[in-house]
């Protein structure tokens, strides 16, 4: 009987000094400013690449109206750049999730650390310990147990698992994102400085047959050179339009993983973790009086 209410009293004395910990952690509100400074962050690189993607798009809406022209052949420079913009199209559908999902993330934070959340959890706490010291509360110690449990869960779920996502965003995932983002800024730069004008041939006043054949002359040699010239750009143009696939997908597939499936994951590992904790430290059941 003695080593069983020793037991008990050590508990409920870790259990204690557990529930005051959350408290003080609650109250103070560190960790939850340093979680929204993550998402805001987050936000941000966000915004820059879907601006950056809208300016590829930009660009090579601009090119797709367009034609390479050498001469009598012409080809039409949308059916290269199509793959890309519908592509842009996706990553834009794929951003937006990103957006809502950090939005969700951010708003549930402020609900969460908010001065009414805090009081309500802090006045759950000291209902549990009131009923784990007062024997005349003792009775009620398994409600306030399970609800207490509940409280905590709900308050400190979003925020370790928002923490949790973001620790591998900063050690692996945002230097991935930077280093794509540069490059599709720099496919966007190199885009808007591509031209492609369309050469005509010179009106000749002279109607002589001497300089028909100069003419002549003079307009082929301008063919042969057009057409090298575009065949340079058309190459230019398929480097492009591959280089921004790989880089767009990449980039869709790192802001999933970052604002959708490593949420979730956290989520539930913190769920997990949450509750194993508790229950490893048993208090529910009545003290137990020793014995001589």
């Amino acid at each position: 009987m003695v080593t069983t209410h020793v037991q008990s009293k050590w508990q409920k004395g870790l259990m204690t000094l557990l529930i005051i910990g959350l408290v003080a952690v609650s109250s103070l509100n560190l960790a939850d400013e340093k979680a929204h400074q993550l998402i805001n962050q987050a936000m941000l690189s966000a915004a820059g690449s879907y601006t950056i993607a809208r300016t590829l798009d930009a660009a090579i809406s601009t090119l797709q109206s367009s034609e390479v022209s050498a001469g009598v052949f012409s080809i039409d420079i949308g059916q290269v750049l199509n793959p890309v913009s519908d592509l842009i199209n996706k990553f834009s559908d794929i951003m937006v999730m990103s957006f809502t999902s950090l939005s969700l993330q951010k708003v549930l934070l402020l609900m969460l650390s908010s001065t009414a959340a805090n009081v309500i959890f802090a006045l759950f706490a000291a209902a549990y310990l009131l009923t784990m010291w007062a024997g005349w509360a003792q009775q009620w110690r398994s409600l306030a147990q399970r609800l207490f449990h509940i409280m905590a869960i709900g308050r400190f779920l979003v925020l370790l698992a928002v923490l949790s996502s973001q620790c591998i965003d900063w050690w692996f995932i945002n230097p991935q994102i930077e280093q794509y983002q540069q490059r599709v800024a720099a496919l966007a730069h190199e885009s808007e400085q591509s031209s492609y004008p369309v050469t005509a041939a010179e009106e000749k006043t002279e109607h002589s047959f001497l300089s028909f054949l100069q003419q002549l002359q003079q307009q082929w040699e301008q063919l042969t050179h057009d057409v090298a010239a575009q065949k340079d750009k058309l190459t230019q143009l398929a480097d492009i339009a591959e280089s921004s696939v790989v880089d767009l997908m990449t980039l869709m597939a790192l802001y999933l993983l970052k604002t959708l499936i490593l949420p979730l994951l956290f989520v539930f590992l913190c769920r997990m973790g949450l509750s194993r904790l508790f229950t490893t430290i048993p208090v529910n059941t009545v003290d137990k009086i020793p014995s001589n």
